[in-house]
Formats: structure tokens, C-alpha cells, sequence
């Protein structure tokens, strides 16, 4: 009957022996409409079993005449209009049915599953209202179903939609423990278990979603959408051998599934098995030759097996397929970037850009991939090659800023320092007032000797741009570098009172602090940073590198860093912060997670190096410990003692030697 429970009317209850209370017409007639109200009800949910909703609507319209105050009535009609798509009329009668019942949970019931169904519909909107007005609607729905679980109003559809509206809505931890027994109580339903790892996911309980999911695949393992789910959950947490595995079960199941394919391919490559990529990428180009994405990845892979004609093919077909899209020109971009083939590169580029401006397209995309590539090589300390990209990016688009800064930073990173300030100059002739290339060229002019004339190109910057605190900051690192550390601190502590909402000043005092080993000091201006900005993840994982590097404090250590990488989950410095914590607590474990994620995403960086050797010396893994400390040796050189690093090296040699 449409969901409508027996209801209780407010037909006044009769006395003795079916003797109605009073002697009096008026209530008479009152009791008599109230019970012709309870038959027109009963012959409307007969109407409904038999699929007349239209009629039964009717009844319960003149039901509603005759007894006014009784909320069932427009209750079961919301629940009617419902039915038969007619929202505005179920909306309405059913805030009727409140009026006279705040707590009428029937009413509350149908509200909060229409508005739920009207939240999704939203989302799928494409006119930029969808969704604010989606979270609207899902608010609404909340509150009535909440209030309708109170009631009593609980089934397993209502169960479910609640946690999917919690899950949407931020509230995980109320949404698991929804699902939790939800999901115990009905293991065959897959939506359910699919939204409890999904709550999982986003509470941080990684290990929690990937166990469930693979309980669940262990009961049911011929479920492709569990399969797909659980190579998803293990591609989001890395676990890129176990997703590939699971890719070719799925894919076994949906052998013409391309897409399928290309993510198995995908899973393979960040598995380090290329050749088997290879392999499967091939399979997918074999049915459909034309598939541009896939012909891009071969192309990926090929560069990556340092088989470069055949990935340059690749690309160049993608660039056939696709000639104003971006992913065949940052195929080819990557191919000869990798074999340094200067002529080539700027010939494809300018070849591509040409086409794009007759086409009247500006060459924004290509850009960005360009910085993009850059920083890629300069992560893995090809210096030469992120200086070309960023070169051939300021070519690219001369009106832009952006390249003018990466570029000038890659020249100083590779300790090309005539050319950066070469390079600056006449990027301040071209984008001139832009504070960025100022402070870049100041910082490069002292370093190359003209502190002087450095610190009059602050100034300058300074006075142009002085309501602006990165300005402050600026002239104050420029002058910690001058060796003039107490101006410096009195620049910042000057913005500190002018800006007294601004978090990055404190935060770039309590660095210069750190850096004179004033500590006390140091955690002062860090914190009062984090008071202005709770969310100011750098300042929050200084505070914490500073007290695991001391040995201080190391659960709060552990407690701001995690902070910090909610920010920035990716942040291989907050990476190793979190990492050199967990090493001084002796969690070595943990330490080996996160140090070894930080020591592959920033090869070049001494000190990571240097911290992931000290942690796999302790594991007894001298060999690896060796080769990670030379590594470090040959980074960046920053904040590291190389005869330290030196010694540790002859003493892990001398272990291996035993």
C-alpha cells in the first residue's frame, strides 16, 4: 500500500457499549464526519493496492475536508503525489500534515525522500545552480529523515539514503555508523557495501575500506563491480601490483571493455612492469586503432622503455587524430625533451602553436603542460631539460608571467646564476611591477655578487607593493641572506603589527628564527601563525619537523604534521616530516612509509635522502642505505654535513663487508 502505515485518526474515542460522548448535534456531526473521513481513507488505500492513484488521491482530498485536523490524511496523499511524480502538491500537503503534527513521521518520510531524489537531480544540472541548490535539497532531506527515524519511520531504503546523504554531506563517521550494521544485516547488497568503504575512504580508514572490500570480493569473487571497486581502492592508495591484478580479473570478466584495459595498462606502468603495459595497450590499439588516449599512453610507455621512435609514432598518430587537442604535442613534447633534441622540440611546438592561433585557439593548455613537464625533470633532477621547457614556455605565451618565474627559479636551482639574472632582466621589462620576478631578481643579483643593487631592487618592489605582506617577507628573506638577520626580524615584526591578520608573516619569522637556532623563539612566531590561520599547513609542519628534528614533543610532532598533509596529502616535504617523526618514536614501520614515499617524489633533496638512509641503516638494509646517502651526496647539498654522510657510508660499507 505505498509504504502508508495504519494510522490513528483524531476520531474521539467512544464511551461504553459504542455510546457516542455528548447528546449535542454539534458534536454529532462531528464524530459522524470523522468517521465517513476514516472510511473515504480505508477505500483510498484499496484504490491504491488496485493502482487507481488518481482516485484514491480524490478520496483522501475529501477525507481531508471532513477532518481538518487529522495529520495521516495529507500524510498519505504526499505520499500519493509522490508516487505519480507530482512534487509541488506532495511537498505541500505533506508540510501540511506537519503543521497539524510537527512529529508526524509519515510526512517527515515522504519530505525527506523527495528532497534526497531533488538533490540528485540538481547535480545533474549543468547551468552552475545544480549545486548550491543541491546542498540546499540535501539538507532538507536530512532533517526530515532524521526526524522521521525518530518517529520510526525505518526501513532499509530510508537507512540507506540517510548514509548516502551523510557521506555526502562530510558527516562520514555519522554514515559508518549507519552502514556498519546495515551492511552486517544485508551482505548481498552491494550499493550498501560500496558506500560503507566509500565512507571509509573518506574518514581516512584506508586499511578499514580495502579489508571490507576484500572480504567482500573473497565471498563473492566473480562481482565485476566489486572487483572493479576494489582495483580503484588499491589504485587511490597505491597498492598498483595488487591493482593490476585485480584489473585483469575484472578485465577477464569485460574483455571488450576498453577503458577497462587502458586502466589495467595504467596500473601495470605505475607497477614498474611496463613491458606487460605495453603488451595490453597494444591489444586495446589492435580493435581500435583510432583510440587517441590509448595511442598516448603506448606512447608513454615506449618513452619510458627509452624506445623513442616508436613512442615519437605514437604521439605523432595522437597528433593526427586530435590536431587542436594537447595530448599528442605533450607526447612528442616529453620524447624529445628526454633525448634533448632542441631543434626538434621547438619545431613541433611552434608547428602546433601555428595551428592553434590560425584556428583562433590561444595556446593556454600547451603551456601549463610545458611548466608541467618542467617541473617533472626538475624533480628528478634533470635541471638542463625542466630549462628547456620553461624556455620554450615563455615563448610560448610571451604575455605570461608564469614561465618568466619557473624559469628564473630553474636557472638558480642549477646554479646558472649569470643566466638568471640575465633572464630576470628582461622579464622585468616585460612584465613590469610583477613583485614575483623582483624579489626572483633581487635574491639573483646578490648571489651573484651585487648585493648592493639587490637590495635597492627590493626596496623598490617593497615601496611599490607595500600593502602587500608577501612584500614584507620578501625584503626580509633578502636581508637573512645579507647576513643582516636582526633587520630582517625587525621588517617582519614592522608587518607583523601592520598585518595583524596575516599568517605568513609570523610563519616567515619563525623560520629566521629556527635558522639562528632560537627556538623558543621559533615555536612562538610558528604558533601565533597557527592562531591567525589554523589551516596554515606550512606553519603547522615547520612547528612539527621542528619538534621531531629535536626529538620534542613527538606525538603533537606526529599530531601537526598529519595536520599539514590533510592540506597537501601529496607534499613530499610533509611526507618526510611525518616520516622523520615516526622514526624518532621509533616507529620504524611507519617511518619506512612515509620516507620512502618523500625519497621518491623529491630525488634531489639531501636532507630526504640523507633521512631515508638513517631509516633503512636501522632496518639493517646497508646496501640500500648506501646508495640512498649517495644520493644525497649528489643533491641539492642543502642543510646536509656531507662528511657526516661520508662517515655513515664507510660505516654501512664496513657492516656489508662482515
Amino acid at each position: 500500500m505505498g509504504g502508508v502505515a495504519i494510522v490513528v485518526f483524531s476520531v474521539a474515542a467512544t464511551g461504553a457499549a459504542g455510546q457516542l460522548p455528548g447528546n449535542s448535534s454539534g458534536p454529532l456531526q462531528e464524530y459522524e464526519d470523522r468517521a465517513q473521513s476514516y472510511e473515504l481513507f480505508i477505500q483510498s488505500l484499496r484504490l491504491e493496492d488496485s493502482g487507481d492513484v488518481v482516485r484514491a488521491i480524490d478520496l483522501l482530498s475529501r477525507a481531508a475536508e471532513l477532518d481538518p485536523d487529522a495529520a495521516a490524511i495529507p500524510a498519505a496523499q504526499a505520499a500519493l503525489y509522490a508516487q505519480i511524480g507530482q512534487t509541488t502538491d506532495a511537498i505541500r500537503v505533506a508540510e501540511r500534515a506537519l503543521t497539524l503534527d510537527a512529529e508526524y513521521g509519515e510526512a517527515h518520510r515522504v519530505l525527506g525522500l523527495i528532497f534526497a531524489t531533488l538533490s540528485e537531480e540538481m547535480l545533474e544540472q549543468r547551468d552552475g545552480r545544480g549545486s548550491s541548490e543541491a546542498e540546499i535539497y540535501r539538507g532538507r532531506a536530512l532533517t526530515h529523515l532524521e526526524q522521521a527515524v525518530v518517529a520510526g519511520e525505518l526501513d532499509g531504503r530510508i537507512t540507506f539514503i540517510l548514509a548516502r546523504l551523510y557521506v555526502e554531506t562530510g558527516a562520514v563517521d555519522k554514515a559508518i555508523v549507519t552502514l556498519e550494521p546495515f551492511v552486517r544485516d544485508r551482505p548481498g547488497f552491494v550499493d550498501g557495501l560500496l558506500l560503507l568503504v566509500r565512507a571509509y575512504v573518506e574518514s581516512g580508514r584506508l586499511a578499514e575500506a580495502v579489508e571490507t572490500l576484500e572480504e567482500a570480493v573473497g565471498s563473492r569473487p566473480r562481482s565485476v563491480r566489486m572487483l572493479n571497486a576494489l582495483a580503484e581502492l588499491y589504485e587511490s592508495v597505491g597498492r598498483w601490483r595488487e591493482a593490476a591484478d585485480t584489473y585483469e580479473r575484472v578485465v577477464s570478466r569485460r574483455p571488450s571493455n576498453s577503458d577497462l584495459k587502458r586502466r589495467w595498462a595504467v596500473s601495470l606502468l605505475n607497477a614498474g612492469d611496463r613491458e606487460s603495459a605495453r603488451d595490453v595497450i597494444k591489444k586495446v590499439i589492435e580493435a581500435r586503432p583510432t583510440d587517441a588516449l590509448t595511442l598516448y599512453l603506448l606512447s608513454e610507455v615506449e618513452r619510458q622503455l627509452k624506445n623513442f621512435d616508436a613512442a615519437e609514432v605514437a604521439a605523432q598518430r595522437v597528433i593526427e587524430l586530435e590536431p587542436s587537442g594537447t595530448r599528442g604535442i605533450y607526447a612528442l613534447v616529453q620524447v624529445y625533451l628526454e633525448q634533448g633534441l632542441q631543434v626538434e622540440l621547438v619545431d613541433a611546438v611552434e608547428s602546433f602553436v601555428k595551428r592553434l592561433r590560425e584556428n583562433g585557439q590561444a595556446p593556454h593548455e600547451l603551456t601549463m603542460l610545458l611548466l608541467e613537464s618542467g617541473v617533472a625533470y626538475q624533480a628528478s633532477g634533470d635541471d638542463g631539460v625542466a630549462v628547456a621547457a620553461f624556455e620554450l614556455a615563455r615563448d610560448v605565451a610571451p604575455s605570461n608571467p608564469t614561465p618568466e618565474v619557473y624559469l628564473g627559479q630553474a636557472y638558480l636551482d642549477s646554479r646558472r646564476i649569470h643566466d638568471a639574472v640575465k633572464s630576470l632582466s628582461v622579464a622585468r621589462e616585460r612584465h613590469v611591477g610583477n613583485l614575483q620576478l623582483d624579489g626572483m631578481y633581487a635574491h639573483a643579483l646578490v648571489l651573484s655578487g651585487q648585493t648592493d643593487q639587490g637590495i635597492v631592487v627590493m626596496e623598490t618592489a617593497l615601496s611599490d607593493h607595500a600593502d602587500e605582506p608577501v612584500a614584507h617577507i620578501g625584503m626580509a628573506n633578502l636581508l637573512v641572506e645579507t647576513g643582516r638577520v636582526q633587520d630582517a626580524v625587525g621588517t617582519l615584526k614592522d608587518a607583523e603589527r601592520r598585518f595583524p591578520a596575516d599568517s605568513l608573516i609570523p610563519f616567515q619569522l619563525g623560520v629566521i628564527f629556527e635558522q639562528q637556532a632560537q627556538y623558543t623563539d621559533a615555536e612562538h612566531a610558528l604558533r601565533a601563525a597557527l592562531e591567525r590561520d589554523p589551516s596554515n599547513h606550512m606553519a603547522s609542519n615547520y612547528l612539527g619537523y621542528m619538534l621531531a628534528d629535536r626529538g620534542e614533543r613527538l606525538h603533537e610532532s606526529v599530531q601537526l604534521i598529519q595536520r599539514a598533509l590533510e592540506s597537501a596529502p601529496h607534499n613530499g616535504a610533509y611526507l618526510d616530516s611525518l616520516g622523520w617523526a615516526y622514526f624518532k618514536l621509533e616507529k620504524w614501520d611507519l617511518a619506512e612509509t612515509y620516507l620512502r614515499q618523500a625519497s621518491e617524489q623529491l630525488r634531489q633533496n639531501s636532507v630526504i635522502q640523507d633521512h631515508f638512509g638513517d631509516l633503512l641503516f636501522q632496518r639493517g638494509r646497508y646496501t640500500e642505505a648506501i646508495e640512498t646517502w649517495e644520493r644525497a651526496i649528489v643533491g641539492d647539498a642543502e642543510s646536509i654535513d656531507l662528511p657526516t654522510i661520508e662517515r655513515k657510508i664507510r660505516d654501512a660499507r664496513e657492516r656489508v663487508g662482515r
